[in-house]
């Protein structure tokens, strides 16, 4: 029995955009333009696949071929994927047809951020033995290039061959997502839901789904369940955003607070944080949120307007 390692990409959406006072988020554009990807390759599933590997060369062949491969497997669990590339490499010499092998040379060349490479051991690997793991981890790395509607394509081929596997909706959500197909993304997201109740990127990203069609109230529903399974300042921030889209300048103010004590260089979360509390005439404290903003991103074109727009705003009230 030979051990196919199983990628799971979870990829978090977040908004990019900031919040202003009342009059400045009407007409700002979100920083940086849009949703951004934040485009990160988990680590294997602990639950790993299995299949049967029967070789066809001579029987010491065979036997060699498979040590190599498991030493592949053995450093490929230890994060060491140039090496394990290396074993990987010469299973495949020994035996050519060794379809896990190419599935797992390709998975540690995704690790490395090396996704034309990985895509090509994917093909191989499917063209030896289809199966839903390796269009699942095809279709991540379309992803990862932005060949969205590609990767849609190989998760509905996973789905199609295993139709519990709630990471694959998932993910066919994100590619969904970023073709700014948010209702179709949203349903993605329900069925990852449904398989799956904790998935706390589901909900975030089924968050920000609804926040993009301007349904904040159900977009910080969404953000209060992925912060009671898995807090983090993406979905801190993004619900801070919602709220204050719903003019609630408090509420938004305490998600951003908590969003830089989790990522202190947060640079959109100060600037978010500097808009309420503009829109609140707390000008003197927006004015040093977007001091901080400007530090941490010197290219924020918008905090510097609204900075000297809280500059004047004190001046009149001096």
């Amino acid at each position: 029995m030979t051990r196919v390692i199983t990628l799971c990409l979870v990829i978090a959406i977040i908004l990019a955009s900031a919040t202003a006072c009342r009059r400045a988020w009407r007409a700002s554009r979100p920083v940086r333009g849009g949703a951004r990807v934040v485009r990160e390759i988990a680590r294997p599933q602990d639950q790993t696949s299995r299949t049967e590997w029967t070789p066809t060369p001579t029987p010491d062949m065979a036997k060699t071929a498979i040590t190599y491969y498991n030493r592949g497997v053995a450093k490929h669990d230890l994060g060491e994927y140039e090496a394990a590339i290396t074993d990987y490499d010469e299973a495949i010499r020994l035996q050519s047809d060794h379809a896990s092998a190419y599935h797992n040379r390709g998975l540690a060349k995704a690790y490395l951020s090396q996704y034309e490479a990985a895509i090509a051991d994917f093909d191989e690997a499917i063209n030896l033995q289809p199966n839903a793991n390796t269009y699942h981890n095809r279709g991540t790395a379309k992803h990862n290039l932005g060949e969205y509607e590609a990767a849609i394509a190989d998760f509905d081929e996973a789905v199609r061959l295993q139709p519990d596997h709630a990471d694959t909706y998932h993910n066919r959500g994100l590619a969904k997502h970023n073709l700014r197909e948010y209702a179709a993304a949203i349903t993605d997201y329900d069925e990852t839901i449904r398989l799956q109740p904790n998935h706390a990127s589901a909900y975030h990203n089924r968050g920000t789904a609804k926040h993009a069609l301007g349904e904040y109230e159900a977009a910080i529903a969404d953000y209060d369940e992925a912060i009671s399974l898995q807090p983090s300042a993406y979905a801190y921030y993004n619900r801070g955003l919602a709220k204050a889209y719903l003019d609630q300048y408090k509420a938004a103010i305490a998600d951003y607070d908590e969003a830089i004590r989790l990522q202190p260089d947060y640079a959109n979360a100060y600037y978010s944080r500097g808009t309420a509390r503009h829109s609140l005439g707390e000008y003197a404290a927006a004015i040093t949120d977007y001091d901080e903003a400007i530090r941490l991103q010197p290219d924020n074109t918008n905090a510097y307007d609204y900075r000297d727009i809280a500059k004047r705003a004190l001046e009149q009230t001096e």
